[in-house]
């Protein structure tokens, strides 16, 4: 396949995903109006974050005047899992130049990373075919995400509030959609769980500190089952 033939798969592969996106984006953009930001600020925070349930927590801060430090603290957190993902591809995009990596690591989507994923785990691509698949998918995604971002600023008003606490239940669900699929594995499944248990019984706390809370105990679920299980694959039956 040529480069753009591979930009193009990327590009198809995210596009039943841009159905949840497009609500989303449109969301942010009409709160990040409500929280007094103009249309150049709210784009500005889609182009240099392009992660949507940190700016949407960011958002909330800011309308609630917290301290710079706290929303960068919080976002800093929830945006942990990214380093997850690069994690996960790391080895096998060590041959591509620093500048590629860059620019993966902008595109580092989770929806993108959902898509995309599968057909790399199946070694379908070379890591030079895989760079461009993935700009395909990460463009996709980007893009829309700019547009209804600008798009939900303009609109700003216009939705009824009933209306934007409707359309923001489809975080939830988007995050639900992504994860469901890549849980594999009883340690995953344990700590998905964990995570999602653990957010519940600390909803009430401030500032939405009950997601860093839930990524931590997620993470260290998963460790421990993880670790359990490889001492158990290393036990020599007699």
């Amino acid at each position: 396949m040529s480069k753009l033939q591979l930009m193009r798969a990327g590009y198809i592969t995210v596009m039943p995903l841009m159905v949840g996106v497009m609500p989303f984006g449109v969301v942010f953009g009409a709160l990040a109006s409500a929280a007094g930001m103009s249309v150049w600020e709210a784009l500005g925070m889609s182009i240099f974050v392009i992660a949507g349930s940190s700016q949407f927590v960011a958002v909330g801060l800011i309308a609630d005047s917290a301290p710079i430090a706290i929303i960068v603290f919080t976002t800093f957190i929830i945006n942990l899992r990214h380093f997850l993902y690069s994690a996960s591809l790391a080895s096998f995009l060590r041959p591509v130049s620093g500048i590629w990596k860059a620019v993966l690591g902008y595109f580092m989507i989770d929806e993108v990373y959902a898509a995309v994923i599968k057909r790399q785990q199946l070694g379908e691509f070379t890591p030079d075919e895989f760079k461009w698949y993935f700009l395909g998918g990460g463009l996709n995604l980007g893009s829309l995400w700019w547009l209804t971002t600008v798009v939900g600023v303009w609109l700003g008003n216009v939705i009824p509030e009933d209306m934007t606490t409707v359309l923001a239940f489809t975080l939830p669900l988007i995050f639900t959609a992504i994860v469901v699929p890549l849980v594999t594995s009883s340690p995953q499944l344990m700590s998905a769980l964990s995570a999602a248990l653990t957010a519940i019984l600390f909803a009430p706390l401030p500032n939405n500190l009950n997601l860093i809370v839930a990524a931590f105990v997620g993470i260290a679920v998963g460790l421990m089952m993880e670790t359990h299980q490889l001492r158990r694959s290393r036990v020599v039956l007699p």
